[in-house]
């Protein structure tokens, strides 16, 4: 393992979640490898969607339960229920990535 130096910077330096030595140029702000990445997105992408499903349950629940909708407006309901899932899916995944970018020890 060698690094190189130029003009006093180094080239050649190890991503801080999974330690695989790159070249700077291949690493982002926060020193992560474009594996690291793609492996946090698509754990959050996975998570996320279950929340979003469990958080759309819960709505379609209350709806049919508190609001009792009749069956002309049933489309309607049908779009807040599917808009809740996808915004809170995609809230949720932002969070989760967020967070694990906040904390980019080996460990995590």
């Amino acid at each position: 393992m060698t690094m190189k130096w130029t003009f006093g910077q180094v080239d050649e330096v190890a991503c801080s979640r999974c330690g695989h030595i790159a070249d700077r140029s291949d690493l982002d702000r926060l020193l992560w490898c474009k594996d690291c990445i793609g492996s946090v997105r698509n754990w959050a992408k996975r998570r996320s969607w279950m929340v979003g499903f469990c958080i759309g349950i819960i709505l379609f629940a209350w709806i049919w339960i508190v609001v009792e909708p009749s069956r002309t407006l049933m489309g309607g309901w049908a779009g807040t229920v599917l808009a809740a899932i996808y915004v809170s899916a995609r809230v949720t995944r932002e969070v989760l990535y967020g967070a694990i970018r906040m904390k980019t020890s080996p460990e995590s």
